[in-house]
């Protein structure tokens, strides 16, 4: 027997990830023979994989594998044989298969398939002759278009990923993460809980227990129960293994660079939403990786402009909630040593103190005091001056001032860095920049007024140029002889796919 495609529960899968499965789809919806015989071949896997097979699999590997049959080296009655053994089967398995078991005609005409074919069933069943071979190879494509249909593209849109932990709690940490990133970014927006997909709602239910007051009524609530089991659940021995993974989810188009960084009142409330769960990650020694994330952000050249220039923002957001945060300890250390102990009213004394002596880190995230990692600040200074970019200096004075270096140095890496990149953009010669660097250009333009502003603002400096790249042509004799798309200054010997 097989699984019903109605089944609603958790069952182990044979696919790796929902991106196999979405591979496997486009093969099985490909008009292209080869294409239908590499989706048999990796459904065959499946099924050694998992002998059960859901009900829509199992249908799709007995036709496939009925269809793709050599037909040169059998006689006609063989392949009838084989066409008809083929049809019963995925009939008996796939068409009728229910939750709910009742007489095959009635099933069957549930299934919205031809009528005609339960006749086709009988004969092959009953009848000393089997149908008419045109008749079984129409029927098995119908059957075919019916399970691509039925299945596949039934099940495209509900296939996720659920990524199982060493955890002692219903759902993994992992999706508790996600839910609680997609929620908040929901409430946000001010989407209404009617609206959330049934997909969407399911995951939530798994990540909560019953005593918690449903989505639909409250999703506030909801979010600060995630937030509850992220505190709780994230742990040094199972950060080592999620770390990345957060990161990698957290800072995405859709999440923390879903919105263009801003110095206004809008702009402020995307950020601070996102502080308890940025204090979350610090305080469990993973706000680095976010950061590392989003350097990984500004050095990726496929990447428009502005997406690389929020990324860059959001690098100096950190550092300087950072360096708020290292100040106001020292505020604290400076009454008492163990100022755990100071009553709230002192706490809040010491802290109207400092934004009236530092308002330019007033409207600041603020994150907890009690945890800085400066090995990894060292580290992180290291890679961004071994490795800057245009982008670099937009947070270098933050990342200097947590690491705590002395003026003169900071003077002398801004000098460097701007020796590198005078140097390095007028000469970007090996860089080649196509129609699609063309289109980010012009989303660029958009922003790029309210982007320099930004950079002004928070750093007092006027910003590098990124248009560089994109420089009125001096001397059009320069190109006199040279095929379309290549530069007067590259040649064979600095890219050898250049033939001259």
């Amino acid at each position: 027997m097989s699984l019903s495609q109605k089944y609603s529960g958790k069952v182990l899968v044979p696919w790796f990830n929902s991106a196999e499965w979405h591979y496997v789809y486009s093969l099985v919806n490909s008009n292209k023979k080869e294409n239908l015989v590499e989706a048999l071949q990796l459904l065959h896997i499946w099924k050694i994989r998992t002998p059960l097979l859901s009900a829509g699999i199992e249908g799709t590997l007995i036709l496939l594998d009925a269809l793709g049959t050599d037909l040169e080296q059998l006689t006609e009655e063989q392949i009838k044989q084989i066409y008809a053994l083929s049809l019963m089967r995925f009939l008996n398995v796939c068409a009728t298969n229910n939750d709910k078991q009742g007489k095959f005609t009635k099933t069957m005409a549930d299934s919205d398939l031809p009528k005609w074919l339960i006749n086709i069933r009988h004969d092959v069943a009953h009848n000393h002759k089997l149908p008419d071979l045109n008749i079984l190879d129409l029927a098995l494509t119908i059957c075919f278009n019916w399970v691509k249909y039925n299945y596949w593209e039934s099940q495209k849109d509900k296939i996720v990923d659920y990524i199982v932990t060493n955890v002692d709690y219903p759902s993994s940490i992992v999706n508790v993460f996600t839910v609680y990133v997609d929620l908040i970014l929901k409430v946000y927006h001010n989407q209404e809980p009617e609206t959330y997909s049934q997909e969407f709602l399911d995951k939530v239910n798994l990540c909560i227990p019953k005593r918690v007051n449903s989505i639909t009524y409250n999703p506030v609530g909801v979010v600060c129960y995630l937030e509850k089991l992220l505190q709780d659940k994230v742990t040094v021995d199972n950060a080592k293994s999620i770390r990345k993974v957060f990161a990698q989810y957290l800072v995405s188009e859709n999440t923390l660079l879903s919105k263009i960084y801003e110095n206004n009142d809008e702009g402020k409330r995307f950020r601070y939403m996102w502080k308890n769960l940025l204090n979350i990650l610090h305080e469990k020694d993973m706000l680095f990786d976010v950061i590392n994330q989003l350097f990984e952000e500004t050095h990726n050249a496929l990447l428009c402009n502005a997406r690389r220039r929020t990324a860059s923002l959001w690098i100096n957001e950190l550092f300087k909630a950072l360096v708020k945060s290292k100040m106001i300890k020292k505020e604290f250390e400076r009454i008492s040593n163990d100022y755990s102990q100071l009553d709230a009213k002192t706490g809040k004394i010491v802290l109207k103190t400092f934004v009236d002596k530092n308002p330019h880190l007033k409207d600041t995230l603020d994150l907890e005091i009690n945890n800085f990692p400066n090995s990894e600040g060292e580290e992180f200074l290291e890679k961004i001056t071994e490795n800057p970019d245009e982008y670099t200096k937009i947070y270098l004075d933050s990342v200097l001032l947590f690491n705590g270096k002395s003026q003169l140095f900071n003077k002398h890496t801004n000098k460097l860095l701007d020796a590198y990149n005078i140097a390095k953009i007028p000469q970007g010669s090996q860089v080649i920049y196509n129609l699609d660097s063309l289109s980010n250009l012009m989303v660029d333009l958009e922003t790029t007024m309210d982007f320099n502003n930004e950079i002004n603002n928070i750093n007092g400096s006027t910003s590098t140029n990124s248009f560089l790249k994109w420089t009125p042509v001096s001397n059009p004799g320069s190109f006199t002889g040279l095929p379309l798309g290549v530069l007067p200054t590259q040649n064979r010997l600095t890219n050898p796919l250049l033939m001259f």
